[in-house]
């Protein structure tokens, strides 16, 4: 088996350029590896805090330079062999999608919490999250809204297979691990191939356009950036009831093309001093 480990404690594992490059590298590695049959995913310290706002800035094509957006680290890994996520800690935001969204097993320390920190951030997006994960209406809507969960309560939900005191978390993994490594490798690949499509709820689309549609809206919209501005300013976020233009959100939704020019954030990003 192998253990990937996420190591940047300073920035309680926030997804920077460095940290994205590696973790993708790590994946290709665990992959190819033909000794190898089973990975364990965890955190130094913290399981991930998610993206690194001093990282990331946005333009035409979304927020990119600290690997976002990443779907190849949260949604569509081509992975054929069994992950297990050991969460300890900060798993939030993109962290939260690190630990939930993919791997096929999840053990919790007594200290791990989620959260989808978009939400606070003033960012649409993982909210279909807990849906895909196959929770109920009122679940999936806990996450979407951006609640806190603990380990505890993920478990309960059915998104963790154990809860353990954080000094059991890796070998708890490791013995999750080694059940697998006793079976047959190609019976495992397959059950675990067939679950996961018969799992998929692919998005309509009617929903996928009203999404395109708010990403657009809200991009243009003045609380587009205040969350990531308050953030590395220091101060508490001042978010507008009528955050959107009327006559942009009007326009967008008689005649939605997904063309519409983006907001360009980032250009004058500095870090606070």
């Amino acid at each position: 088996m192998a253990v990937i480990t996420l190591r940047r404690p300073e920035r309680r594992n926030a997804l920077g350029r460095e940290l994205c490059r590696d973790l993708r590298a790590a994946y290709e590695a665990f992959e190819e590896d033909t000794d190898v049959a089973v990975g364990i995913l965890t955190g130094e310290g913290n399981f991930c805090a998610g993206r690194d706002i001093k990282e990331t800035r946005w333009d035409a094509e979304g927020p990119h330079d600290a690997g976002f957006p990443s779907p190849d680290l949260f949604y569509y890994s081509q992975l054929t062999k069994p992950l297990i996520a050991a969460v300890n800690s900060y798993a939030f935001g993109g962290g939260m999608l690190l630990a939930l969204a993919f791997p096929d097993l999840v053990i919790c320390a007594e200290s791990a919490v989620f959260e989808l920190s978009e939400v606070q951030r003033s960012l649409l997006g993982a909210w279909e999250l807990g849906w895909n994960l196959g929770l109920p209406r009122a679940a999936a809507m806990e996450i979407a809204l951006g609640y806190r969960m603990s380990g505890r309560r993920a478990y309960e939900l059915g998104l963790a297979n154990a809860v353990v005191p954080d000094d059991q978390l890796l070998d708890t993994a490791r013995e999750y691990a080694q059940k697998l490594l006793v079976l047959p490798p190609a019976i495992i690949r397959r059950h675990r191939e067939l679950l996961r499509k018969h799992a998929d709820r692919p998005m309509s689309a009617e929903v996928k356009a009203l999404w395109e549609r708010y990403w657009d809206e809200h991009m243009h919209s003045v609380d587009f950036d205040e969350g990531d501005r308050a953030f590395l300013e220091k101060r508490e976020a001042k978010y507008r009831i009528n955050a959107y233009a009327r006559d942009f959100e009007e326009q967008s939704a008689m005649n939605y093309t997904g063309t519409a020019r983006r907001a360009v954030y980032g250009v004058d990003q500095h870090e606070p001093t």
